[in-house]
């Protein structure tokens, strides 16, 4: 059980809410829309996305692009995956990379989908390489690229702790490529955040005990075992901001450079401040 005041409840959720931009999917339009489901183990983008593109009924204008190899947390999606589905066993995804887990669970558990990538209507693509956050980017633009495929839109989907850095990392990529090949910014993709739902916690009245209070983009409840827990949670988000802010400790160009600037808002940072005096911790892990 961890216990919090209602004050440092908000700034967890200020945070959280800045981190993970959007929950809401982004209109398709006309044009071409690219789907990108980044590896994470927080499995409920997984389920949004899957059931997006099983229900929609004209699907033949979106691609999906699974983004992930084998990182730093592909054994927790892996846990995660055996969890949440008996009929997928161990044996099956052990040396599996992320993007290949997601296409045996959405081959064992999504037959709608499945079959609508058979037949073509959803244009699939695997890039099982990548091992980070930068890496993913850089490595699901140059695996469309190799497909042909350049589309109006691309919506990333991410774990919502990881939203902005993500975003940021495939703005960075495409502003790289606009530099190195002269790219016209008209031909970049429209750059959309789905993080399909966001993290919110409250306070039992009782003891004063921190909970989950969220839903995703179905308006389902979404199960604590799905996700992080309250401790781990707190030290991402925390984490987070570190890595966003743009200082000598940051990623951004005043940093090691992996992502542009990013302009954190000042009541976002003041939150960040009193959490990290709460002791929310920086936990390593690669761009």
């Amino acid at each position: 059980m961890v216990v919090m005041v209602p004050e440092m409840i908000v700034d967890i959720n200020t945070v959280a809410e800045y981190l993970a931009q959007n929950a809401a999917m982004p209109q398709v339009g006309k044009g071409h829309t690219t789907i990108v489901l980044v590896g994470s183990a927080i499995l409920p983008t997984m389920r949004a996305v899957f059931d997006y593109l099983s229900d929609i009924g004209d699907s033949t204008n979106i691609s999906l692009l699974l983004c992930g190899g084998i990182g730093h947390s592909t054994h927790l999606l892996r846990a995660a995956i055996i969890a949440a589905f008996p009929i997928i066993s161990a044996e099956t995804i052990m040396d599996l990379p992320e993007a290949r887990i997601f296409e045996k669970a959405m081959r064992e558990e999504w037959p709608k989908l499945s079959a609508k990538v058979d037949s073509g209507e959803v244009r699939l693509l695997v890039e099982d390489r990548s091992t980070n956050c930068g890496a993913n980017a850089l490595m699901a633009v140059a695996t469309m690229q190799a497909d042909g495929l350049w589309p109006d839109k691309l919506v990333v989907v991410q774990d919502p702790t990881m939203m902005r850095r993500t975003m940021a990392s495939f703005h960075h990529v495409y502003d790289s490529l606009q530099r190195q090949s002269g790219v016209l910014r008209s031909k970049i993709p429209v750059l959309d955040p789905w993080s399909t739902f966001t993290p919110y916690l409250t306070i039992n009245d009782g003891d004063q005990a921190a909970k989950w209070d969220i839903s995703d983009y179905y308006g389902r409840n979404i199960a604590p075992s799905e996700i992080w827990t309250i401790t781990r949670f707190l030290e991402l988000i925390v984490g987070e901001v570190d890595r966003l802010y743009d200082n000598a400790d940051g990623y951004g160009p005043k940093g090691k450079g992996y992502i542009g600037h990013v302009d954190v808002p000042e009541c976002v940072l003041e939150s960040w401040k009193r959490l990290k005096e709460f002791g929310g911790g920086r936990e390593a892990c690669p761009p």
